[in-house]
């Protein structure tokens, strides 16, 4: 893979005049802040994953973040998350003062066990961080069965579909998406919360935003906050626009379609007898069809599924 022909990059984002012409439209606009594209933005995204509301943020690591404080987690609280996942997983109930408890990993799917997790349970669990990892979907409803607060750390799997054919971050916990320069799309930063109820997204909306509320005045602050939102430039959101209709994935139909088959015959050829269906038919990977065009981190390991995905056509964001 040193020869450059059949090489596989890590990550390649695809910015095109279009998105050229929609940042310089944001830059004319005067409006580099809380501007009129990220509502768009979270509209759009929200719709796509059919989740009821949709928060934009400066990165999953804030989305995260924000998640845990909506659902409650404090100062002495333990969070039960995976071990095998970005520092950030970790991280964000730190800030919060509570202690991430590490349960194992299913050794297929590479998410975090249901089992473990329940095992872990203790008096002070404030809440679940279950991983999509790689983008292939966490048992969600077997961790809702243990009846504790989720946050979904979503950030590799826009795209990716449960069992029962729900979008992730479709469910109603907190999930958080990431934007980075190496994910299923990009704003170069910034990320994405989900969520199902309008008091949480108004939380974290307010949050996100040194605690302002929508009804108060400049000044005005009702509880403690950030700028680890909608503060990002616009432009950032605007960077996935295409085709004057909406935010779009990052590559055209044919540099999707060649990428999925080398990408499809590589996995093939390298893991021929190990190549199957996770156990328990968790879903569908958001890598798996190598749709974005421009990467394979996951779609060619052999723990992806392999049920086809020719039928689901690539959706666009609509604004």
């Amino acid at each position: 893979m040193t020869d450059g022909g059949d090489a596989i990059p890590l990550a390649k984002p695809v910015l095109g005049e279009r998105e050229e012409a929609l940042v310089l439209e944001v830059l004319r606009s005067g409006r580099l802040s809380l501007g009129p594209r990220v509502e768009q933005f979270e509209r759009a995204f929200a719709r796509w994953v059919g989740a009821r509301h949709a928060s934009a943020v400066s990165s999953g690591t804030a989305g995260l973040h924000l998640g845990l404080r909506a659902v409650g987690v404090s100062d002495g609280d333990e969070v039960i998350t995976s071990p095998f996942s970005f520092v950030a997983s970790a991280n964000v109930a730190v800030y919060e003062r509570a202690r991430p408890v590490f349960a194992d990993i299913d050794p297929v799917t590479l998410n975090l066990d249901p089992q473990a997790a329940a095992a872990a349970v203790t008096d002070r669990t404030a809440a679940l961080l279950p991983v999509h990892i790689f983008g292939y979907p966490a048992d969600i409803p077997a961790f809702e069965r243990l009846g504790l607060p989720i946050v979904e750390d979503a950030c590799e799997a826009l795209g990716a579909l449960h069992a029962d054919g729900t979008p992730v971050g479709g469910r109603g916990h907190p999930a958080a998406f990431g934007f980075y320069a190496n994910k299923q799309i990009t704003t170069g930063e910034g990320g994405m919360v989900t969520v199902g109820d309008l008091d949480l997204k108004r939380r974290i909306d307010s949050e996100r935003n040194q605690g302002r509320a929508p009804d108060m005045d400049w000044l005005d602050h009702d509880r403690l906050g950030s700028t680890t939102g909608s503060r990002t430039s616009p432009a950032r959101w605007d960077w996935r626009s295409s085709n004057g209709s909406g935010i779009r994935w990052p590559a055209a139909p044919g540099s999707r379609a060649a990428t999925r088959r080398r990408c499809q015959a590589w996995r093939v050829s390298s893991f021929p007898a190990r190549t199957r269906t996770a156990t328990g038919g968790a879903g569908l990977c958001s890598w798996s069809s190598c749709r974005a065009g421009w990467t394979a981190t996951a779609s060619c390991r052999p723990w992806v599924s392999t049920r086809s995905r020719a039928s689901r056509t690539s959706r666009p964001f609509t604004l």
